[in-house]
């Protein structure tokens, strides 16, 4: 019997062995999504909450890598779903991040915590979302997670869509009945992010769902002040096709037709003053668009104001 014990000594000693990075055979296996491996290291007794020196544990590690062969089988061995490393990241999350849609309906039949977010207090839904995975977005909201829920900074999932041009995701998002007007702190909302980042689909989508097209941040900035501010062309057209106000001025009175012609932006300059923008409207300090236009010596734009006056 006593050699017996030995042996199951010995056999521990060995499946537990870390190697100088902190590493068991079992996250080994685990980080490269050794089926067969897992399996034998676990009926060994491998301790399946083992984990390396940054807190991921094997469930972790098999979920970042993908294989949902070796999560099942970590699960079966009753791995706590929901151990998260020292940021706060959970298996739910990474597998999530990466977009491995297999693995996230594992975890979440194991009761992963939907919620748990990262340090920095984004959840899974939304770094699924800000990395454009569609499907692990679609299997999340069937699950149930709260797609309203938003970070200290006021960043929700829809926001990260928007900003990363998820367009696939942003329509899923809005179907189930996100936030359209959930903004940051600073108030930027998901459609002022889509326009100041270019992102015309994404622009497109939030319209025909019938955001606040004119809703400003804290600087008084419209969507259409910030993508004349920009030199987004397209978005400008796309804006005045949905017919936003050509007037509203910023916190210090430049209108959008003032901040395009400021920035030099001729293009935007003639679809502005076409779309009938009032040239001699004044910033607070009583300049039009020619005397910006003569103060910066933008001569074309000063040309195109002269044209139009």
């Amino acid at each position: 019997g006593e050699a017996k014990n030995q042996g199951a000594k010995e056999v521990e000693k060995l499946v537990e062995w870390r190697d100088e990075r902190g590493t068991t055979p079992l996250l080994a296996a685990c980080g490269k999504g050794r089926e067969k491996v897992v399996e034998r290291l676990v009926e060994a007794g491998a301790n399946v909450e083992t984990a390396s020196q940054s807190g991921a544990t094997a469930l972790y590690l098999a979920s970042q890598q993908g294989s949902v062969a070796v999560v099942n089988c970590l699960l079966e061995a009753w791995a706590a779903v929901n151990a998260a490393k020292k940021d706060g990241s959970t298996p739910l999350y990474i597998a999530c991040s990466k977009g491995h849609v297999e693995v996230v309906k594992a975890l979440i039949a194991a009761c992963a915590d939907m919620e748990a977010a990262y340090r920095s207090g984004a959840t899974p839904l939304m770094v699924a979302s800000r990395n454009g995975h569609a499907e692990v977005v679609e299997t999340l909201l069937k699950a149930g997670v709260n797609f309203n829920r938003s970070t200290k900074k006021g960043t929700t999932a829809l926001y990260l869509a928007c900003q990363q041009g998820r367009n696939e995701v942003v329509r899923k998002l809005v179907e189930v009945g996100a936030k359209l007007e959930a903004g940051t702190k600073s108030g930027e909302t998901p459609l002022l992010i889509a326009v100041e980042n270019g992102q015309a689909d994404v622009v497109k989508t939030l319209i025909q769902a019938g955001v606040d097209k004119e809703k400003t941040n804290i600087s008084g900035e419209t969507p259409l002040f910030v993508a004349s501010l920009k030199g987004h062309v397209t978005l400008v057209a796309i804006l005045l096709e949905a017919g936003v106000n050509l007037e509203v001025p910023n916190k210090t009175g430049l209108t959008p037709l003032l901040i395009a012609s400021q920035n030099g932006h001729l293009e935007m300059v003639d679809l502005l003053l076409k779309a009938g923008a009032n040239i001699e409207a004044p910033d607070q300090n009583g300049r039009t668009l020619l005397h910006l236009a003569c103060t910066r010596g933008h001569l074309e734009a000063m040309e195109r104001a002269l044209a139009a006056g």
